[in-house]
């Protein structure tokens, strides 16, 4: 294929950042010219300043690119506009495509900056530049057109990972050497709409959307990948929303994992914690797994939009304690029109928990387009200039973890 498109795809505190790495495994597979450009490694232990940006600017409009490609979480979305309009003004002829969290959230204001918006999945935008180059008809991805959501996972690219990665404020060695855990997703999509996540965006934004599973094999590819591309890996972190949602998969794949000699760690929930399921992952070498309790009172349940009684939620906590796997448990401190009465109801059920366990304590950030944030707007707990995107917030959301 004869082509003249060159894809820069940028990626902003998130080095691993899934949607940036199957962008730019996509584009591999369409033999489409592009590199990745990463802009430090992690929100969490990063800073940066704008002489840094107008830097790690200089060095993506060097590549020469006809399209830049960046994924945009809030908490970093003024870095984005600044890298747009730095080079809009440099070389208007560029495209300039934006999508991820913000974007999703907030199409108008990307607008503004940015020369097209993705709503929903950006692995989408790959597929239409490949058409364009093949001379086919495609369809529109870019906002106003309809916002969709991968509704199959099957067949993805694997996590593209590059020597000839730009990475800006570390070094693509000293990462590769150093990681021993990495992340991976087996599912995509949630059954639920918590308030103050981004899936109750997502799922006001986009059509057709639903939960869809990867196959054990692919899962155990995508694992022997990761474990080519960093040697020292030990364990497997797996963000899916809920890991524990289909038993039936789950014990298939214990049965495939235990033979790799690693540990994982992953997501559950109250809802779908079958005894069998539980005890196969321990057995396969579950390290740890981590469960949303967010509040307990009624009238913050109300709020957050989860509604996990109590007595389920310990009757979880004491299996894992009988099958001696350990439980994280997450807590959002500060929700709007929370009340002493909800905190002492809540420290008082912290210390109902059996022991061992985490307990990890969130600040709640208001991510635009949510229902707690046009909540909390609504009445008065917050004003504008408070919900992510407007400054940079770096740093790790939780306020403390507690082994007990």
């Amino acid at each position: 294929m004869a082509t003249n498109t060159r894809v820069a795809v940028v990626s902003l505190f998130n080095y691993h950042g899934y949607g940036v790495r199957l962008i730019s495994g996509r584009l591999a597979f369409h033999k489409i010219d592009s590199r990745l450009f990463c802009f430090k490694r992690s929100t969490y232990t990063d800073t940066f300043t704008w002489e840094e940006v107008n830097e790690f600017t200089n060095l993506i409009l060097a590549y020469e690119p006809t399209h830049v490609l960046m994924c945009v979480h809030s908490p970093v979305a003024p870095i984005a506009r600044t890298i747009c309009s730095i080079i809009k003004i440099r070389d208007n002829k560029i495209r300039t495509v934006v999508g991820g969290p913000h974007p999703t959230a907030q199409p108008v204001e990307c607008m503004l900056w940015a020369d097209d918006v993705c709503v929903g999945d950006g692995i989408r935008v790959v597929d239409h530049l490949a058409d364009i180059e093949y001379g086919c008809d495609t369809e529109d991805v870019f906002y106003p057109a309809a916002s969709k959501r991968l509704n199959d996972v099957t067949n993805l690219p694997q996590l593209r990972y590059s020597e000839d990665d730009v990475c800006f404020g570390f070094n693509y060695y000293d990462e590769k050497m150093r990681t021993n855990r990495v992340s991976l997703f087996t599912s995509h999509g949630c059954f639920y709409k918590c308030s103050y996540c981004h899936e109750n965006v997502v799922k006001k934004r986009c059509q057709k959307y639903s939960v869809t599973h990867k196959s054990v094999d692919e899962v155990m590819n995508d694992i022997a990948h990761m474990r080519r591309t960093f040697p020292l890996v030990k364990e497997i972190s797996f963000s899916d929303h809920i890991f524990t949602f289909n038993s039936d998969w789950v014990r298939d794949f214990c049965a495939e994992f235990k033979r790799t000699g690693l540990k994982f760690r992953c997501f559950g929930h109250f809802n779908f914690a079958e005894f069998e399921a539980l005890d196969a992952m321990q057995r396969s070498g579950l390290n740890c797994i981590s469960f949303g309790i967010q509040h307990v009172s009624a009238t913050m349940n109300k709020i957050t939009g989860r509604h996990t009684p109590k007595h389920v939620i310990l009757d979880v906590a004491n299996m894992l304690k009988y099958l001696g796997i350990l439980g994280r448990y997450d807590f959002i401190r500060g929700l709007p029109g929370e009340t002493l009465d909800d905190i002492k109801e809540l420290n008082d059920f912290i210390r109902q928990l059996p022991k061992p366990h985490v307990i990890r304590n969130f600040e709640l950030r208001y991510f635009p387009g949510t229902d707690i944030t046009e909540y909390a707007l609504d009445n008065g707990f917050i004003t504008e200039d408070q919900v992510e995107g407007l400054t940079v917030r770096l740093g790790d959301w939780s306020y403390n973890y507690t082994n007990y």
